[in-house]
């Protein structure tokens, strides 16, 4: 590992109060590193304080079995701030907290595993490498570096994260073996990876079942370019009751099929705007490069960005 974790234990120890955020529309390793940096923080005598108006999506509610959140969305102040998951100043749960944060001088550090993305000249304190599957297991290897044991519920917060953001360890370019000695060491700690994998795979209703089948028809692969794209409405979110953000996990579903070599997926948002989730698993095309053209950003095999276009404009 390529990550020196000297500095940000310095700014750990001095701190009496922190703030921790993530990123907007978590997914399971946003709150996954979130609410594990919450606990380990706390056990080391730190007053926490969650910026964010946000809580987990359904998919993720059986996380707040597990923990007490209580988010908030208003500046404090605070000795530290430290944001996990994220690249890009846009994509924090509450940027105004970052921006105050930075007007009165607070150290800002972040844990995160982006390869590309506008926050990191903002950034006191960088724990970085996009070499490792996800922010939650740099945070665990944050809690190695204190010489901490882990709880079960911070074990099974952190493993969430790793699960999710690999596809419980599918995704080749995610994957490394620091992940596995990470999630052994997790499941060393109490972590029972049986009930996290049945909770996070049995999220799915026939609601979500009927709508990915209607996507997977408006698939089209183009042979010659070996890209798969298929795209979401507004009106498919209001039917299905869909979550902002479906296009990730959309993207990752087709990513699995062996036709294509980069999967594209475009979700309206609102009239003007399009999220566009890429992957690229059975390629070597580098679509974080890709994504950082349009002001995104992410892996080399799995990157995002936004763009004001129709559906169709940005199809052709």
């Amino acid at each position: 590992m390529k990550v020196n974790y000297t500095e940000a234990i310095k700014e750990i120890e001095k701190a009496k109060k922190i703030g921790i955020m993530t990123h907007v529309r978590g997914d399971g390793d946003a709150f996954g590193s979130l609410l594990g940096l919450k606990n380990i923080l706390e056990e080391l005598d730190k007053k926490v304080i969650i910026f964010s108006n946000e809580k987990p999506g359904k998919h993720l509610e059986f996380i707040m079995e597990m923990v007490t959140y209580e988010p908030a969305s208003q500046y404090e102040p605070i000795d530290l701030l430290i944001v996990t998951d994220v690249s890009t100043l846009s994509r924090l749960t509450c940027p105004e907290v970052f921006r105050e944060a930075k007007k009165n001088g607070t150290r800002v550090m972040d844990i995160d595993h982006h390869a590309e993305g506008d926050i990191y000249g903002s950034i006191d304190v960088l724990i970085k490498d996009e070499n490792i599957s996800s922010a939650a297991e740099l945070v665990f290897w944050l809690s190695e570096a204190l010489s901490m044991r882990l709880d079960r519920t911070t074990a099974e917060l952190l493993l969430i994260g790793i699960e999710t953001d690999t596809n419980f360890l599918q995704n080749s370019n995610t994957v490394n073996k620091t992940t596995f000695k990470a999630k052994a060491e997790l499941l060393k700690s109490g972590a029972r990876i049986e009930s996290l994998v049945r909770k996070l795979s049995q999220s799915t209703t026939i609601d979500d079942l009927k709508f990915r089948g209607i996507v997977l028809g408006r698939a089209k692969l183009n042979h010659k370019y070996q890209t798969l794209t298929t795209y979401i409405t507004r009106e498919d979110h209001k039917e299905y009751g869909l979550e902002v953000g479906i296009s990730s996990a959309i993207a990752s579903l087709l990513d699995q099929t062996r036709d294509a070599g980069v999967v594209v997926v475009i979700e309206e948002r609102d009239e003007k705007t399009l999220k566009v989730s890429l992957r690229s698993n059975n390629s070597n095309v580098n679509v974080a490069e890709l994504a950082s053209f349009f002001g995104g950003g992410g892996h080399v095999k799995a990157a995002g960005f936004e763009i004001e276009a129709k559906v169709a404009e940005l199809i052709n």
